[in-house]
Order: structure tokens, then sequence, then C-alpha cells
């Protein structure tokens, strides 16, 4: 198929930024990205991976990009699912600073809400 390299999505996190508890979105994103980088990507240099933030907080996503910015593999971050703060608020000026500085990219993937709607 002539495929060079592939890189893996954090599908699995796609509904985590709902999750009511922020300690368990943070945990579960940075146990998801540690197997991530500790046993996928690390097995074939073709495998690169966009790293999950915890996007809920913005200190959270800074350590993240401290922890796995500089990882072999590691080709960009995502922000996945609805938030609850727009993601021009200012408290994320500091992590898209951090991210420019690196020259990695940031994608933004929605995900489907299936919880009740306002009307």
């Amino acid at each position: 198929m002539g495929i060079d390299y592939q890189i893996t999505f954090p599908t699995p996190m796609l509904s985590l930024g709902m999750h009511p508890e922020l300690d368990v979105e943070i945990a579960v994103s940075r146990g998801y990205n540690r197997w991530l980088c500790d046993r996928v990507i690390g097995e074939d240099d073709r495998i690169k991976t966009s790293i999950f933030l915890p996007f809920n907080d913005p200190e959270a996503c800074e350590q993240m990009v401290e922890e796995f910015g500089e990882t072999r593999g590691v080709v960009g971050f995502t922000v996945t699912s609805v938030r609850y703060k727009p993601v021009h608020h200012n408290s994320y000026m500091r992590l898209y600073s951090m991210l420019e500085e690196r020259g990695l990219p940031l994608c933004f993937h929605a995900g489907p809400f299936w919880g009740a709607s306002e009307g």
C-alpha cells in the first residue's frame, strides 16, 4: 500500500472530556498516554501518535506536554470531545505557547455526546 508510517489517534478517549470527575480524566489520560508510549509506539518506528490532553485542566495539559513532548514517536497532541471551557480561554495560552515552542501541532476532534440536550 505504500504506507510509510501510521499515526495512532486516541479514539478510546473521545468522550473522556465529559467525565464528571476531573481527577479521573487526568489519571485515565496519563495512564493511556503512558501505555501508548511504552507499549505501542515503542514497538516500531513507523508507528507515531498524537497524545491525548485532559483539556479540562490546563495545568495537567502542560504536564502532559512536559512528560511526553520529547518522546520518540509523539508527533503532536489531541483535544477530544465536548469541553466546558472555550478553546480560546486565557488559561490555555501557556499550553499553546509550549506547543509552538516545540513545533508540535494540536488537533481537535469532536466526539458524539449522547447525554441529555438542553431544550
